[in-house]
């Protein structure tokens, strides 16, 4: 099927990822495709991927479970980015925060949850957020 007008074609992996309490997610599985609109400012769009997000960790950012969330992978980091980042126990979305003394602060779009600090060695950027509730069109 050819993409329609002003989408494009972008992998679903098999998973979730969490805003909340950090889960694993299998990222070198895709299970579908879908179709997209096509996010602003991005050339690049074969590392563009689609992931649900579950809990309640961004409710103050409007992103809500259940909803999904369009992601681009990436390993450069500024302060304030919403990404997906990889614990180790499993991956979260969450706004990060890098300190000059190596650690790296996860704060929550919850206003009611605590920021995590981490060691920098222990994450792993899996990629940034690109756009919220997405409308799919299966491929």
């Amino acid at each position: 099927m050819e993409a329609p007008l002003d989408f494009i074609r972008v992998p679903e992996l098999d998973g979730e990822v969490f805003a909340g309490k950090a889960i694993a997610l299998d990222d070198a599985k895709i299970i579908g495709f879908h179709y997209i609109p096509r996010p602003r400012g991005v050339e690049d769009f074969d590392q563009v991927y689609i992931a649900r997000v579950v809990g309640d960790s961004l409710i103050d950012e409007r992103i809500g479970s259940g909803d999904w969330v369009a992601f681009k992978v990436t390993q450069e980091v500024e302060a304030g980015q919403l990404l997906v980042i990889s614990t180790p126990y499993g991956n979260t979305v969450k706004f990060v925060y890098p300190n000059p003394d190596g650690t790296v602060v996860l704060q929550p779009g919850n206003r009611n949850m605590r920021s995590q600090t981490w060691l920098g060695e222990e994450l792993e950027v899996r990629g940034i957020q690109m756009q919220v509730d997405v409308v799919l069109i299966a491929a």
